[in-house]
């Protein structure tokens, strides 16, 4: 769950937590529960996955946005994985230009639109297991 919340002097606060809990529906809705409190006291109360014949969709109220992340499961090295993002990342972009999404492995975070590929679609393999 990601929280931003303009402060009174206009100040962006970022806030995040895992969900406390996370169920099945009858209605094909999975459910994923928790409550984020901010410092100012203000309380959020997180999301509804929607199952649809192409994968899933958030439902969201008018005036929120959510995001997305995806965590590497057996290694949290990027070095451990070869990644495929058509027309921008392949194995560990090792011969891309430096510039190129991918090439400095040792970055945080590898923000991208998934407007930004030839599809949207982004895909990891660790290489040891496979």
């Amino acid at each position: 769950m990601y929280v931003t919340v303009k402060t009174m002097m206009a100040i962006n606060e970022f806030y995040d937590a895992s969900y406390d809990e996370v169920h099945m529906c009858e209605d094909e809705k999975v459910v994923a529960e928790s409550v984020l409190a901010v410092s100012s006291g203000s309380e959020f109360l997180f999301d509804v996955y929607e199952t649809t014949d192409r994968g899933f969709k958030v439902s969201d109220d008018l005036g929120f946005s959510t995001k997305i992340s995806l965590v590497m499961a057996e290694s949290d090295n990027p070095r451990d994985y070869y990644c495929f993002a058509p027309g921008a990342w392949y194995k560990q972009n090792e011969f891309a230009p430096d510039r190129i999404i991918g090439k400095d492995l040792d970055c945080e975070y590898f923000w991208q639109m998934e407007t930004r590929f030839a599809l949207p679609l982004f895909a990891m393999q660790n290489i040891s297991s496979g």
